[in-house]
């Protein structure tokens, strides 16, 4: 028995490996490719990415699944069938034995697998995070903020954290791209819109002053009318956490000090309704009054 016990794995992990290591050659790479997938794998993308013959796949995937490493959860033979891990561990082992190089270039013909599948789909945002996923560790880092952005568009309304989580993971991979108009315009972009979710929540005033910052630095290469929006923003924030009403009225006459983007007419009548709204809050009311009138004035030559 002693015998025995000497041969026998000393961790669930090692007899996942061991039970992965025993499979054909043939199998083990499909399963490793699966691993690289993800949790949940769609047939149709797995077939694109390992190009092997149907027969010799769909073999592979019975012996899998018949070895309890994969089972199958979508619709049988179709174009939408899915598999899934047996235990979210042979995941987490399978993908930890691929060679690193070899699992960057799998993350990336999975990219390239998903965006020709998706390049006409309406709905195309809801899988935006996952090729960002693919493109990161791909090492494919502006390609993967472009899809991390993308995914940010999509994030549900209703909850802005969700938003501001997406946002951030964009600047997150921006870091570590060389600066470039591209580079500067997308984050001048999420900054910018971190700062206008984050006044509902979930951003403290340090991180929006950073924010700030930062956007202001690329704003006006990006979209000449994103400094007018931050530094009003800024103003809005710094007030609703309980700032001064006199910093909100300063805040606002600086984005009205700033040079009028062309094309938007509206804007300058739209600064003043809301540099009334800090006069009244602040309770200088006659001020308020004045900015009011400014307001109406230009609105009706708009």
């Amino acid at each position: 028995p002693s015998a025995v016990a000497a041969d026998l794995p000393d961790s669930i992990d090692a007899l996942i490996g061991a039970r992965i290591d025993a499979l054909p050659n043939s199998q083990r790479q499909v399963l490793q490719t699966c691993a690289v997938l993800g949790k949940d794998v769609h047939m149709a993308i797995l077939a694109r990415v390992l190009r092997l013959p149907p027969g010799r796949l769909a073999a592979a995937l019975r012996n899998l699944c018949t070895a309890e490493l994969l089972v199958r959860t979508g619709r049988g033979d179709t174009a939408e069938a899915k598999l899934s891990f047996a235990h979210p561990l042979i995941q987490e082992v399978a993908y930890g034995a691929v060679l690193r190089s070899h699992r960057q270039a799998t993350h990336a013909r999975v990219a390239d697998v998903m965006e020709r599948r998706h390049a006409h789909d309406p709905r195309a945002g809801e899988f935006a995070a996952l090729m960002a996923y693919h493109r990161e560790h791909a090492g494919h880092f502006l390609a993967a903020a472009r899809h991390a952005a993308r995914a940010a568009r999509w994030a549900p309304t209703g909850d802005p954290t969700v938003g501001i989580e997406r946002w951030r993971k964009v600047l997150l991979l921006l870091e570590r791209e060389q600066e470039t108009d591209e580079t500067q315009a997308l984050s001048a972009l999420s900054s910018g819109r971190i700062v206008f979710l984050g006044w509902r929540g979930g951003v403290t005033t340090q991180e929006v002053a950073q924010l700030i910052g930062r956007a202001l630095a690329q704003a006006s290469q990006a979209d000449a009318r994103l400094p007018q929006l931050l530094h009003f923003a800024h103003a809005r924030m710094l007030q609703a956490s309980g700032g001064s009403a006199d910093v909100y009225v300063e805040a606002v006459q600086a984005a009205l000090a700033l040079p009028d983007p062309p094309g938007d007419p509206g804007r300058r009548a739209l600064l003043h309704v809301v540099l009334s709204q800090a006069y009244a809050w602040a309770g200088r009311l006659r001020e308020a009054l004045a900015a009011s009138d400014v307001a109406l004035t230009q609105a009706d030559a708009v």
